[in-house]
């Protein structure tokens, strides 16, 4: 479900920015957006543009479903995360994982 609520945009905004170490400045100045904006963004004091939304995602390596749906900062998987599962599964549902992304880029280079 899409979130309306800006401030929680913006709180998602924050807490990934912060886990990245980040100052609002820096993260502004890497996403191609003034400081200003993009402070007003993470307060939820704008309703900003899909472009500057794109564009921030885009920094942060991260799918705009992340921020705009309601999924809590806690259903957020790393990449951290994602290893430590492939790590602990057998030897047998790590090939398994290994050949559904072999189909996956596969696929994906096939839409290019």
């Amino acid at each position: 479900m899409i979130i309306f609520d800006l401030k929680i945009i913006g709180e998602k905004l924050r807490k990934i920015r912060i886990e990245k170490r980040l100052s609002q400045d820096e993260a502004a100045w890497q996403a191609g957006i003034s400081s200003r904006t993009y402070a007003d963004i993470e307060r939820g004091a704008v309703n900003a543009r899909i472009e500057s939304i794109l564009k921030i995602c885009d920094f942060f390596e991260i799918n705009p479903d992340m921020i705009l749906t309601e999924k809590s900062s806690h259903d957020l998987i790393t990449d951290e995360d994602i290893l430590i599962e492939l790590n602990s599964l057998s030897l047998k549902n790590k090939r398994t994982a290994v050949d559904i992304l072999k189909a996956y880029i596969k696929n994906v280079k096939g839409n290019q």
